[in-house]
């Protein structure tokens, strides 16, 4: 039984670990988001979940590999600073984050 199917609301560990990328224009763009948790996970797989109203809420997300290090420096100075964000990401079923950007003005 997969996490999923247990009703929990983070990945599959096994998608995490296979990146395929994602054309730009295919990226789903949302622009008020809070980090409700992150941190570094096996085989240097960096995990963030994240909130956004009328959207999803709690959903884990993993960053792609090459942007693993900056997305988890940024999600950690979102969270101690309580800021808000602006997130592109794969898909809302566990999908990855490309982009990341604070929101500083909330």
């Amino acid at each position: 039984m997969t996490v999923r199917e247990q009703g929990q609301r983070y990945p599959d560990r096994k998608k995490a670990s296979i990146s395929e990328k994602v054309p730009f224009e295919e990226l789903q763009w949302f622009f008020d988001c809070t980090v409700d948790s992150a941190g570094p996970g096996e085989e240097n797989v960096v995990w963030v979940q994240l909130s956004c109203p009328d959207n999803f809420e709690g959903l884990w997300f993993t960053a792609i590999p090459e942007n693993g290090d900056r997305v988890l420096i940024t999600v950690l100075s979102v969270m101690q600073n309580r800021w808000r964000c602006e997130v592109a990401v794969s898909s809302t079923d566990g999908g990855e984050i490309y982009r990341i950007h604070p929101r500083v003005d909330t």
